[in-house]
């Protein structure tokens, strides 16, 4: 909305200057009315001019961009190539971000310096999944605006590839370059965010101690603090201690009630844990995560039944929530209810907004439950279609394939998941283990059971295999 107001503000300014213009014809100010009434109506927009101008090439081709209509936005645009007017240049920017041209399109926004077209484009790439061509976008609008691009794309290493070693040396470069910046000390947290994922825990803690330092309120921060005592050293007192002040400081705000009640419920104090998702939910209602994380500790607790009825309920709330019907999905798969599983999994997957390959994978795990091979290996394939380097859609389509009775393309399949994956998770190695054995080629199959009980001794699938194998 906010775009198209702008862009609209944009033909408003060349609208009026057009109609003042002494020199502009009658037919050519009849035609950008009309255009201009199309435009915001969602009409059919006129026929253009023979002699369109240049602003009314730029004009047609943008409506044509916002209406994915590329062969009728390339029309209208490519005689501007020669055009260096700033908003005729963006423009062209625009057709080559939208051709899928990402190379030409930062080219041109980067020799006119437009970090905020870059930015657009990044952040439209990461609503639709497309975290390379989001980077791609990013990087150069840093360089030309590092104080403005910085939160967006640290957040995209920490929070959206799960890349963090990647933000790390943006901010470090931040920090010390803009020390009196008014968002240091958010930069300092995001620091602690990025060491802290990494289990750099002395990082993570230094940084948010700084952040601090600046801003004693920034609650994030003291979370931040609370989770490093937590997932670092396994000190859940010090952690709620971190936590209860930032849930006393700033009370309404939910980060710090959400932390408590998770660690709550590590410690299996179920109904202070319920009590204290429920302040947050209080002070949150609209966040469906909230209501996800309340459900999923009752039915830890032992109360399955509970659980169903929570997340029931909370699909009343947010009937058009996909992270909602995934986590049900999982439940229902866990549970061992697979048809209740399949119908919400569906659902997640008619709602997923960005597409996501998490969704294909549990769609896939549930067909193959069900034994529906066929289903679960074209929902994979989907999914790999539009995540083509997505390590656990390979290693789901391998399993699938096998079950299909198609020896090559398992095993293509598993060395395409073992390739993508970089530092291979036991579980991979296992499954090419039993790839192989399958095959018949025990000398694989050997090795890949090996290199996985050097990350877990004690892998169910591995161990006996090994010991099989081997005749040990």
């Amino acid at each position: 909305m906010k775009k198209t107001i702008l862009i609209g503000l944009f033909w408003l300014f060349f609208l009026g200057a057009g109609l003042l213009a002494t020199q502009t014809s009658l037919a050519s100010n009849l035609w950008n009315i009309r255009f201009l009434n199309a435009d915001a109506t969602g009409g059919v927009l006129p026929e253009p001019l023979s002699n369109l101008n240049w602003q009314q090439q730029v004009w047609l081709g943008r409506a044509a961009l916002q209406r994915d209509d590329i062969s009728a936005a390339r029309a209208a645009l490519m005689g501007l190539e020669s055009n260096p007017k700033p908003l005729a240049v963006a423009a062209l920017g625009e057709l080559y971000a939208a051709e899928g041209n990402t190379e030409k399109a930062i080219a041109v926004w980067s020799a006119q310096e437009n970090f905020q077209a870059l930015s657009q484009a990044a952040q439209a790439a990461e609503q639709a999944g497309q975290f390379e061509q989001s980077e791609a976008y990013y990087l150069p609008a840093y360089q030309l605006a590092s104080t403005e691009i910085i939160l967006n794309l640290s957040s995209l290493y920490i929070d959206k590839i799960n890349q963090p070693e990647k933000a790390i040396p943006f901010l470090e470069q931040i920090i010390t370059t803009y020390p009196a910046h008014e968002r240091w000390p958010v930069w300092q947290r995001l620091l602690g965010d990025a060491c802290r994922k990494m289990a750099d825990w002395s990082c993570a803690e230094q940084a948010y101690q700084q952040a601090l330092e600046v801003n004693p309120d920034d609650i994030l921060s003291l979370v931040g603090l609370g989770h490093a005592a937590r997932d670092g050293s396994g000190d859940l007192e010090t952690a709620i201690d971190f936590y209860f002040q930032a849930a006393e400081r700033q009370p309404q705000q939910y980060e710090g009630h959400l932390a408590l009640a998770d660690t709550f419920a590590l410690q299996g104090r179920w109904e202070r844990a319920d009590h204290t998702y429920l302040q947050a939910i209080h002070v949150r209602p609209d966040l469906v995560g909230l209501y996800i994380a309340r459900a999923k500790t009752v039915v830890k607790s032992g109360n399955l039944a509970l659980g169903r009825q929570l997340f029931d309920e909370a699909m009343t709330l947010f009937p058009e929530s996909d992270i909602l019907y995934y986590e049900y999905a999982a439940l229902e798969y866990q549970a061992g209810d697979l048809a209740a599983a399949r119908q919400s999994i569906e659902q997640a997957l008619m709602r997923m907004q960005p597409p996501q390959p998490w969704f294909y994978r549990q769609a896939g795990i549930i067909y193959t439950g069900q034994q529906d091979y066929a289903t679960a290996r074209d929902i994979l394939l989907q999914g790999l279609d539009r995540f083509p380097q997505e390590a656990s859609l390979f290693i789901e389509l391998a399993v699938v394939e096998k079950h299909l009775n198609h020896p090559e393309a398992a095993i293509e399949a598993v060395e395409n998941a073992l390739a993508q994956s970089g530092q291979p998770a036991a579980s991979y190695l296992t499954r090419a283990g039993v790839i192989y054995e399958w095959i018949g080629d025990t000398e694989k199959a050997l090795e890949y059971y090996r290199q996985a009980l050097l990350i877990d001794p004690n892998d169910p699938v591995a161990l006996p295999g090994f010991q099989r194998l081997s005749g040990d």
